[in-house]
């Protein structure tokens, strides 16, 4: 089975080829293999895409009451989750590792739910092999470069003095000062493991750190690529990323894109309004089966 995916000489936001399409290669020199978590055995398949230091297990509830009408699968992206490391961390990379993954699962054309991270990895995913993706739910993200606005937290990770941890508790409060959100801390922590050894980031901190400024940018795309499919994105009320501000930019790449905003919720409206986050979602993808 032939796979697609980016030339390692691209390292910057931009593709290499000129119509801006993923261009063939080995897939063993592009591609990580992504861990997932299946859910459901009947229905149009949906592959999910978590956050920046999130995981499948975020999606866990979602996922499961998806799994009723769809056959979804929950990955971790590179260097989250269970997942491997790599140094190798920006579009064309992660974008090469979710075409592998539908093409190792034989999953056809999908419905691609995307968050944050994973929402810019699922446009790219769309714009440069549309032929993989029927659909985009994009969650509180748009195709536009952000302030690295994580730097503090990747920074304030990376700098945690594992050795010297007792517990979990220990480590909550080293990171309040620095990090003074307690629902933020507590969702950080998910990422830190404890074994015989000691405890130990997950995730790949120091990478993730290093690729801020990639992860914070766009890729290039003409208009010319822009995907011809149905898309929604999903925004909180709440959220720095404002959504609505990028009208243009998505309508650009996303001409068929419609715009749900739920009122009370900030970046994370899937846990914080998991309801309203649910039924908006569904109507979604219902339209489509």
């Amino acid at each position: 089975m032939t796979k697609t995916g980016p030339s390692l000489s691209t390292t910057g936001p931009a593709y290499g080829s000129e119509n801006g399409r993923l261009s063939p290669t080995e897939p063993e020199e592009l591609a990580v293999t992504l861990h997932s978590r299946a859910y459901g055995t009947a229905g149009p398949p949906v592959v999910i895409l978590h956050g920046l230091l999130g995981s499948h297990r975020n999606w866990r509830s979602i996922a499961q009451s998806l799994a009723a009408d769809h056959r979804v699968h929950a990955a971790d992206l590179r260097n989250h989750g269970e997942s491997p490391h790599s140094d190798l961390m920006d579009y064309p990379h992660l974008t090469a590792d979710v075409a592998s993954l539908i093409h190792g699962l034989e999953l056809g054309r999908v419905r691609l739910i995307g968050h944050s991270l994973g929402g810019k990895v699922a446009m790219c995913l769309a714009l440069a092999e549309p032929d993989l993706v029927e659909s985009v739910a994009i969650v509180d993200m748009a195709p536009v470069a952000y302030p690295n606005r994580n730097a503090p937290i990747l920074e304030a990770l990376r700098t945690l003095p594992l050795a010297e941890l007792s517990d979990r508790r220990s480590a909550d409060q080293q990171l309040a000062a620095r990090i003074p959100d307690t629902s933020l801390r507590q969702f950080l922590l998910t990422n830190l493991v404890q074994t015989h050894d000691g405890f130990s980031w997950q995730p790949n901190i120091a990478v993730l750190a290093s690729a801020g400024p990639v992860l914070s940018d766009f890729p290039a795309f003409s208009p010319e690529t822009a995907f011809p499919g149905p898309a929604l994105f999903i925004s909180g009320a709440l959220s720095p990323y404002r959504i609505m501000d990028h009208r243009d930019a998505i309508g650009t790449l996303f001409p068929e894109a419609r715009h749900r905003e739920i009122a009370g919720a900030g970046h994370w409206p899937h846990v914080e309004t998991p309801a309203e986050f649910l039924s908006v979602l569904r109507d979604f993808l219902t339209a489509r089966s």
